[in-house]
């Protein structure tokens, strides 16, 4: 069963915080942590792609993870199919087509699925994209668990080195590490060059409201705090928390965040403070800011928006859930629940459609039968740091679905 350490952490700070009068504010009774059974949650399977090139093709590694917890893929996934396209939809000319039988399945770390898939160097050009279906076992007969897609660039034909795990050899999928994390660079060419890696500060501001009339500023030129060298099969370890770009100005350079060692998972007051900034008002944030007791003025601000200890819970448990989701789908240049996508998922949760046409995607959410369909759309920007880099078009008409959605947390709806 899905356990909730953030819910938990943050029952106990409910506890401990609350406990004592405060002559400048009502007394707040302490919320008792009892056992919290979860709702079920619908399965979200999302895939992470990796690879390197040789000299005649381009080798994915496929992480598959249901970021809800809710099935376990690697014990349900059944089949993969996947086929190139010259193009984005799947009306789109089939140029290459396979499938693999995932009899005999390999588990990262962390017990994800993952899948190894190669393709011939002719496929790997503009426009040409990679459609990939994993099928899951459903009682005898196999389901469709997710479509994905991949776009294919001429330029992925140049990475010619995998970052990998020092202890297991197994890839780095995600675009963030641990700061306790040791890694290795193999390479897959002849080449004994040492790599070059930049670290720059990754003090990046936080997204935007989406019906904000200030455009977000393009991501500065920063100067790098450090450049390290790593040669092949060096034990590699960033102690430091930064971002951290390799082979840096190569055409195939990759941006990992490295953060503290909990993360996506916030277990720190300090964490769980930031990604309030959606929720509060100026004065609310100020207050939070300035607290002397930053545990206890957290604890205040839920129990003061909640009708009871209940409510207080289970906004607590539905609000950090979607943060830690948010840091493992989105996460690029600086935490996920930082980033646009982030921000419209932590507000309003999974999407009911994603669509993508060329550099955009677009996010459908229905929001009732009587209501119009809403929908966000993310551009992706090209920039040295991160491929993960999706800026939302922002509209003035999202002012009232915004306001809306946020006056429901605060009033204790979840079930947005």
């Amino acid at each position: 069963m899905r356990q909730f350490p953030i819910a938990y952490f943050i029952l106990v700070l409910l506890v401990s915080a609350c406990g004592q009068p405060n002559n400048t504010s009502r007394q707040i009774q302490p919320v008792v942590t009892t056992a919290y059974t979860a709702q079920q949650r619908t399965p979200e399977i999302v895939m992470q792609p990796e690879f390197y090139a040789t000299q005649d093709s381009l080798h994915f590694f496929l992480r598959f993870e249901d970021i809800q917890q809710a099935v376990e893929v690697a014990k349900s996934a059944a089949m993969l199919t996947f086929d190139v396209r010259s193009g984005q939809a799947e009306r789109d000319p089939l140029l290459f087509q396979d499938s693999v039988i995932l009899g005999k399945k390999l588990t990262d770390a962390e017990g994800q699925l993952y899948v190894q898939i190669a393709l011939e160097k002719q496929y790997i050009k503009e426009p040409n994209v990679l459609h990939v279906r994993l099928w899951q076992k459903q009682g005898t007969q196999d389901q469709l668990g997710m479509k994905q897609k991949v776009a294919l660039k001429v330029a992925m034909l140049r990475k010619n080195y995998l970052l990998t795990f020092a202890k297991d050899g197994k890839p780095v999928f995600k675009p963030y590490i641990r700061s306790t994390d040791k890694l290795q660079v193999r390479r897959f060419s002849e080449s004994t060059d040492t790599m070059q890696i930049h670290r720059f500060a990754s003090d990046f501001a936080t997204a935007l409201p989406p019906m904000s009339a200030k455009q977000p500023a393009a991501l500065p030129k920063k100067v790098a705090l450090d450049t390290l060298f790593a040669a092949t099969n060096d034990t590699l370890q960033f102690s430091e928390e930064g971002l951290y770009v390799l082979a840096p100005g190569s055409g195939f350079s990759k941006a990992i965040l490295v953060k503290a060692a909990a993360y996506p998972q916030l277990t720190t007051s300090k964490e769980m403070l930031e990604p309030l900034i959606y929720l509060t008002t100026s004065a609310e944030r100020q207050k939070l800011l300035q607290a002397t007791n930053t545990k206890k003025a957290i604890d205040e601000f839920w129990l003061g928006i909640s009708e009871n200890k209940a409510q207080a819970r289970e906004l607590i448990r539905e609000f950090y859930l979607r943060v830690e989701a948010a840091n493992r789908l989105y996460t690029s240049h600086k935490p996920g629940w930082a980033t646009d996508q982030g921000m419209i998922y932590i507000i309003f949760g999974k999407p009911a459609n994603i669509s993508y046409a060329g550099a955009n995607t677009t996010w459908v959410y229905r929001q009732s039968e009587t209501s119009p369909n809403m929908r966000f759309v993310f551009t992706k920007k090209e920039d040295n740091f991160t491929e993960n880099n999706y800026e939302l078009v922002r509209r003035r008409e999202y002012e009232e679905s915004w306001y809306n959605t946020v006056a429901k947390w605060r009033a204790g709806i979840t079930n947005l």
